[in-house]
């Protein structure tokens, strides 16, 4: 999982999966969080993940029922994902912070799902030529917060 998620998670989880396929010698595969949330989808519509990223914005990324990406994990402002999950016909599924401002989606913090097997049929869907450990990064699509900067 390479996010977006926890900056220093992210971060520590990704260097430990290098190093493994560094010293087996096996590809790494990133796999995005919202990704592995979508096949939560058991619709046929497109599944919306939305997840927020504090400071008035939001993760959102659009998979389509195979998990393939419509829109990739991207951020944005809050309340337009707010507005383009309520004016869209979506499988949502959120964080908790979100589910009390959309309402009708799987909350997937509180979900009992199979996400470690969710990822690894995504790894395995994933992998293509390339997949060196040295490629394997984690997906920051925003700056971390600093705090104690004085300006």
């Amino acid at each position: 999982n390479i996010g977006p998620g926890s900056f220093t998670g992210l971060r520590a989880s990704v260097t430990v999966a290098r190093v493994i396929a560094q010293q087996l010698g096996i590809p790494a595969v990133g796999v995005p969080s919202m990704q592995i949330y979508s096949m939560l989808n058991n619709t046929g519509k497109n599944a919306f993940c939305l997840m927020d990223a504090r400071r008035g914005m939001a993760y959102a990324g659009i998979y389509n029922k195979n998990a393939e990406p419509v829109l990739e994990p991207c951020v944005m402002e809050y309340e337009k994902a707010l507005a383009m999950v309520r004016e869209g016909d979506y499988f949502t599924v959120c964080d908790a912070r979100t589910v009390k401002k959309v309402g009708n989606c799987v909350n997937f913090e509180e979900c009992d799902a199979g996400f470690g097997e969710f990822l690894l049929k995504l790894t395995v869907k994933n992998q293509a030529p390339g997949c060196a450990w040295a490629r394997l990064k984690p997906l920051y699509i925003q700056s971390p917060p600093i705090h104690g900067l004085k300006q």
